[in-house]
């Protein structure tokens, strides 16, 4: 499968075909946003030119479930959990496993919402592969601003409190005047993934140069709150947890729900 004009290689499994133009979307909308947020911080270097479409394409691997993104793993010589949504610099590539190859999701007409940001998330991790300066950011940085983008209803990096279903989750989990960046280490892996898009979020509000991520390294969960929310902002628990879900309304009005849970189960 070549580079649409997006410029990103999009592998899907047989039978998820019918997310593609939804996906291509998602990627077309992502390229130019995230063009347009980073070129005067992080610019491209490559002669002083981008390349429409790289020597090596920036590749999205999605594997129908747990299983076939082992193999896809061994064939490639991936590290790492295999299972696990996983962008690998070196191969210019990211494998996003499916939780499971499943019926129910096949039938799917457009990829579940949750889904398509774990795409979004990782695409922006592939899209930062040509910007030296962003990648020198520490990992949480670069973790938080790839979730900054992955919702794509405004300009990205949106406002936190508009964040669907979340909503500053890591507030509502992370107390005490210890540095925020600290206190999220013992935290779930979607709660240390909320607070480190905050975090982002909130640096590059406090500091328009290169390096945004050093004006925030000490703050507290406070000055994060402050910084991110309105003071009549309340963060209650969360209203969704986790990544693997879709719902929505039949053509009756009825309401579904999907919810994929990992293998054995």
């Amino acid at each position: 499968m070549g580079a649409a004009n997006h410029g990103f290689r999009l592998m899907l499994p047989p039978r998820m075909e019918g997310w593609r133009e939804t996906l291509d979307s998602d990627l077309e909308t992502l390229t130019v946003r995230f063009r347009e947020g980073t070129n005067a911080r992080w610019p491209i270097e490559n002669g002083g030119k981008e390349r429409e479409i790289p020597a090596r394409p920036l590749t999205l691997r999605v594997a129908s479930g747990p299983e076939e993104a082992a193999g896809v793993a061994a064939e490639w010589g991936l590290g790492g959990d295999p299972a696990v949504p996983r962008t690998h610099p070196a191969e210019r590539l990211a494998l996003l496993p499916l939780p499971r190859d499943e019926v129910l999701l096949a039938e799917l007409v457009e990829p579940p919402w949750t889904f398509r940001r774990t795409l979004r998330h990782e695409a922006a991790h592939l899209l930062s592969l040509d910007r030296p300066g962003l990648r020198a950011a520490p990992s949480w940085f670069q973790e938080g601003f790839a979730e900054a983008w992955t919702d794509l209803s405004g300009g990205a990096p949106i406002r936190p409190d508009l964040w669907p279903g979340l909503e500053g989750v890591s507030l509502s989990r992370v107390k005490g005047d210890k540095p925020f960046l600290q206190e999220l280490g013992g935290q779930a892996a979607e709660v240390r993934l909320d607070g480190w898009r905050l975090l982002a979020v909130a640096a590059l509000g406090e500091d328009p140069g290169p390096n945004p991520w050093k004006s925030v390294e000490d703050w507290t969960a406070a000055q994060v709150d402050q910084a991110c929310f309105p003071q009549t902002f309340f963060h209650g628990e969360p209203s969704l947890f986790g990544r693997d879900l879709a719902f929505g309304l039949d053509e009756e009005g009825r309401p579904w729900l999907v919810l994929a849970a990992a293998p054995p189960f």
